[in-house]
C-alpha cells in the first residue's frame, strides 16, 4: 500500500518553503539602496509591533492551541498552504 507524506512531513515542507521565501525576501532587501533597506526594516518592525496585526494573526492560529496534535497539524497545514498560495 503506497502512502503519501505524513501530515507532519507536509507541514514541515510548507514551513521550509515559507522560510526559504522569507530568506529570499531578506536577501532581496539586502540588495536595495541603504535608504530603501532602512525603510523596509522600519516597516517590518512596525508591522511586528502592531498589536492589531499581532492579534489578527493570533486569532487565526488560536483554534489549534487546544486541539489534539493530529487535528492541529492538519488544520495548520491547511491554513499555511492556503496562505502560501496567496503570497
Amino acid at each position: 500500500m503506497a502512502t503519501g507524506p505524513t501530515l507532519i512531513d507536509q507541514l514541515v515542507d510548507v514551513l521550509e518553503d515559507l522560510l526559504i521565501e522569507n530568506r529570499a525576501y531578506n536577501s532581496t532587501l539586502e540588495h536595495l539602496p541603504p535608504q530603501a533597506r532602512d525603510l523596509a526594516d522600519r516597516l517590518i518592525a512596525v508591522a511586528k509591533a502592531d498589536p492589531k496585526l499581532r492579534e489578527m494573526i493570533r486569532e487565526r492560529f488560536s483554534p489549534f492551541r487546544n486541539q489534539a496534535p493530529e487535528q492541529a497539524i492538519e488544520g495548520l497545514l491547511k491554513l499555511l498552504q492556503k496562505n502560501k498560495d496567496v503570497n
